[in-house]
């Protein structure tokens, strides 16, 4: 389950389905509700934190893996990241969340279909017809949409734990980061630790 204490980063990409109850979530230190009739898209990288839920809340979701996700035959152009990104949280008419709901229970049935021959690519087909479908709701919602800012510190932080979720593995180093930012240790530790109430050491050792 998602914590409702501590902040984390999205390793792959979520896709939900908000059918039940209500909740308040941060994504990218935003603050979105959802609640039924909403769709919520979080993108590899992102800050997540669930800050509050009824008892009730309920949600469909599909995870995708980061490396499923880079395998994928996106065609020239075709940038999700640039279509959700700045609005992950969106309602849709009835019909709409009946259609995704369909999606969603159609891939599983088909990821479930062990010992079948290119299963993968099936599915792989299946998800970019949904990715596709979430950028038709963010189009259709375009009229509805206020501009995004982000602070100076949000950014920063944002940059950190994107090239965080790049080098983890082989860098370990408050050093390495800051330098990659342009920025002093101090700044950075500073920055991450005012943003997500969690230090850049504490972050590198997750």
């Amino acid at each position: 389950g998602i914590s409702l204490d501590e902040p984390f980063i999205m390793e792959g990409m979520l896709l939900g389905l908000c059918l039940k109850g209500t909740a308040k979530i941060k994504i990218n230190f935003r603050e979105f509700t959802l609640r039924p009739g909403f769709v919520l898209a979080i993108l590899p990288t992102q800050i997540v934190r669930l800050m509050e839920k009824t008892e009730d809340f309920f949600i469909e979701s599909l995870y995708i893996s980061f490396d499923f996700i880079i395998n994928m035959p996106l065609p020239q152009h075709f940038d999700i990241s640039l279509n959700i990104k700045d609005y992950p949280c969106l309602p849709v008419s009835d019909a709409t969340m009946q259609n995704l709901l369909e999606y969603f229970s159609f891939i599983v049935k088909q990821y479930s279909r062990a010992n079948i021959e290119y299963r993968d690519t099936i599915v792989k087909g299946l998800l970019f017809s949904l990715l596709t479908e979430f950028i038709t709701i963010d189009k259709i919602n375009e009229t509805d949409k206020k501009q995004v800012t982000s602070t100076r510190k949000e950014e920063l932080t944002e940059g950190f734990l994107t090239l965080l979720m790049t080098h983890f593995k082989e860098e370990r180093s408050v050093e390495f980061y800051a330098d990659k930012l342009c920025i002093s240790r101090k700044h950075l530790s500073k920055t991450v630790k005012d943003i997500t109430s969690r230090s850049v050491i504490d972050w590198i050792h997750l």
